[in-house]
């Protein structure tokens, strides 16, 4: 790996290494035979117990249908999950929070104004928007969509909401949700609360529902490119640009 390739062009064991950005951070890089210890300074912030299943594959395999195809290993035991709670959920660097258009519109606003070039829009199915009104009125909307729940990312330290994030396509019966609209604003991006959240989303909600990260979302143009880049080489094929079929946008060099 490139840790222990450094390590061995450095004579260094343990390596000691910076992240030199706006996160900033300390690692410390120690081999250990077979295996290797990465450390850095870290805030207790989950415990928990992980299972790990042996044989998960060929428990798969061991589940057809008529057809031969393997359908995976049922679960008799399984039932129903509840809708995630409509509550704010507390961080160090950030709230996440279900969004209220009368308190939260105007700092969303004022926040993506900053974005001169409207580069957060761009894989998004509307915006920008030049107008607080218009952008009000659509936040509003969203708001009565009953298979989404948009929240709010209000920034700890000034107490302003910086971005937005949705728990979406919200299936109860298979206990699946899907976490997509996303749009951090210029003061969210490159940040610690930007990186907190995005931690947040992947774990199980409270509601006992497994995240499903939509690739239909676009987080930003740089995320983008990287997924379209990265996706044919993993045996993927783009399926295209939803908003597309909404509205003509300038064509995209991929």
């Amino acid at each position: 790996m490139t840790s222990e390739n450094w390590a061995e062009r450095r004579g260094k064991k343990p390596l000691e290494a910076q992240q030199i950005s706006a996160r900033v951070g300390d690692l410390l890089y120690t081999p250990r035979g077979e295996s290797l210890t990465l450390a850095d300074p870290a805030v207790l912030y989950l415990e928990g117990a992980i299972a790990v299943l042996r044989g998960i594959g060929r428990k798969m395999a061991e589940h057809v249908n008529h057809l031969g195809q393997p359908i995976g290993f049922p679960l008799p035991a399984w039932t129903a999950r509840p809708r995630p709670p409509r509550t704010a959920m507390e961080g160090r660097f950030c709230v996440v929070e279900p969004v209220d258009p009368a308190r939260h519109a105007a700092d969303l606003h004022a926040a993506y104004l900053l974005d001169k070039e409207g580069r957060n829009w761009t894989y998004l199915p509307h915006g920008p928007y030049a107008r607080f009104e218009d952008y009000r009125a659509r936040l509003e909307h969203d708001c009565l969509d009953d298979d989404r729940l948009i929240h709010a990312i209000v920034e700890r330290r000034s107490g302003h909401a910086v971005g937005v994030a949705s728990l979406m396509r919200i299936d109860p019966a298979a206990g699946v949700i899907e976490v997509g609209g996303i749009n951090y604003a210029p003061p969210l991006q490159r940040t610690p609360a930007a990186t907190a959240n995005g931690r947040r989303s992947r774990q199980p909600s409270s509601a006992g529902s497994t995240p499903a990260i939509s690739m239909r979302r676009g987080v930003s143009s740089r995320a983008c490119r990287a997924c379209d880049r990265a996706l044919p080489l993993r045996g993927f094929l783009p399926q295209g640009r939803l908003d597309r079929l909404r509205r003509p946008r300038p064509s995209l060099k991929l």
